[in-house]
């Protein structure tokens, strides 16, 4: 995100704080010292590392922000922690995650998301109140705790990111990786390109019984488990400030994150648990998830283990980080995915942060638009019927968990999953 001086005058600006900082599709609004603090979610969407795309998809936003509401409240409970049935077995007789999912079940997880605005100010949608404030047509906040945000520094010498300074034991804020979970290898999955990297697909399977991993491994290379799904979480991690993700060994990434050797060993557990309990959660919506990410703080505050610093769920979660899918057909930020990598755009793309790795470029963006490559470097832009039915994937899917969460489904518009995916198969067959 960029720093922002004073963007203008809000109508309300006695209740809703000047944007802080600007993202590619959301907005940070806030004073440091002061609150509230804000996420204002744009209806524009970004893909493969660029940023802000051409197109908006109407109510995006704030689909993205009640859905995320929702789950984090969910999360948050710590009744939803009731696992066992679903964990599985070699799971389920670890000490370490039982240690984790001990303090879950008497703490719930610990989000920084604390509710929803409007620009008159706080709504309380939990245990159905006050409802009738909510207007999905109208500008929607959420309020969150922030968490200071330390990047690393580029040496130009060396062309490598400096992460040095995570590397103090009691460094409160921002944890500098992207954690990726997943279930399956669906069409379109990054997790193909790594499959072929036997230490590191090691290094990924090495918590499961030794027999299971040999045999799982062996599936995976000779392409048994193509578009299917499998039992446990697999945890990946890629680099969060770097202007292309970069995926990364468990060694490096516990180096650039400065977690100790304990906290290392209960991230990882802790994010499985949180995988796992995010695919039951949308399983009972009929709802299949392949995949997701998840960001994190890290504070010193109460925990499941004394003298480790405890982990706080950030940012949001909604189809833009979830891979989802219903009836086959996906209902996430993929969708947008599989059209534009038709285009040629794209391509030239994937080619420019190629070209910029083997160079050691700290910019692929900057070496794309100075390449003149035969192709127009402006993102194409969606037919209007694709805007209408992407826009309604956000609609309906917002309703289907605030519905599961909070009784409620706030946008009256939107589809069902049925009708929405006919939709979507109608639409693709033109």
């Amino acid at each position: 995100m960029n720093l922002v001086v004073n963007e203008g005058v809000d109508k309300s600006e006695n209740v809703i704080p000047k944007v802080y900082r600007l993202g590619s599709v959301k907005k940070i609004r806030g004073v440091e010292g002061g609150t509230p603090w804000l996420f204002d979610f744009s209806d524009h969407y970004s893909l493969f590392d660029w940023g802000k795309m051409p197109d908006e998809l109407a109510l995006k936003g704030n689909s993205l922000a009640l859905m995320s509401l929702a789950i984090y409240d969910y999360l948050e409970n710590c009744k939803s922690w009731e696992l066992p049935d679903n964990l599985p077995s070699y799971m389920n007789s670890n000490p370490l995650i039982n240690s984790c999912l001990e303090w879950l079940k008497k703490n719930g997880l610990k989000t920084h998301l604390k509710g929803a605005w409007n620009d008159k100010g706080p709504i309380d949608l939990k245990e159905n109140k006050e409802w009738e404030k909510l207007e999905v047509e109208e500008p929607l906040y959420l309020d969150f705790a922030p968490f200071k945000v330390q990047k690393p520094k580029w040496n130009s010498n060396l062309s490598v990111w400096d992460y040095s300074s995570f590397k103090n034991p009691k460094l409160e804020g921002m944890v500098p990786l992207e954690v990726v979970f997943r279930f399956g290898l669906p069409e379109g999955s990054s997790f193909r390109k790594r499959l072929k990297n036997k230490a590191y697909l090691e290094e990924l399977l090495k918590g499961l019984p030794q027999s299971q991993s040999k045999a799982f491994m062996e599936d995976l290379y000779q392409g048994k488990y193509e578009k299917k799904l499998w039992d446990f979480p697999i945890i990946e991690f890629s680099t969060k400030w770097e202007p292309e993700d970069r995926f990364l060994n468990y060694e490096e990434a516990q180096k650039i994150s400065g977690l100790s050797d304990g906290e290392w060993a209960a991230f990882i557990e802790w994010n499985s648990l949180v995988a796992v309990q995010l695919r039951s959660f949308f399983k009972e919506m009929d709802l299949i998830l392949w995949d997701g990410k998840c960001e994190w703080g890290m504070e010193n505050g109460p925990g499941p283990f004394i003298g480790q610093r405890n982990f706080v769920l950030v940012d949001s979660l909604g189809p833009d980080e979830l891979r989802l899918t219903y009836k086959g057909v996906p209902l996430s930020k993929e969708i947008l995915r599989v059209f534009y990598r038709k285009t040629k755009w794209a391509h030239y793309v994937s080619l420019a942060k190629e070209e910029a790795r083997l160079k050691g470029m700290k910019d692929w963006k900057d070496h794309f638009y100075k390449s003149n490559f035969p192709v127009n470097p402006e993102p194409p832009s969606l037919m209007e019927e694709q805007k209408t039915v992407y826009s309604m994937i956000y609609q309906s899917l917002s309703n289907y968990v605030c519905e599961k969460v909070y009784k409620k489904e706030p946008f009256s518009k939107a589809l069902t999953l049925g009708s929405l995916i006919k939709d979507i198969e109608r639409m693709d067959s033109k």
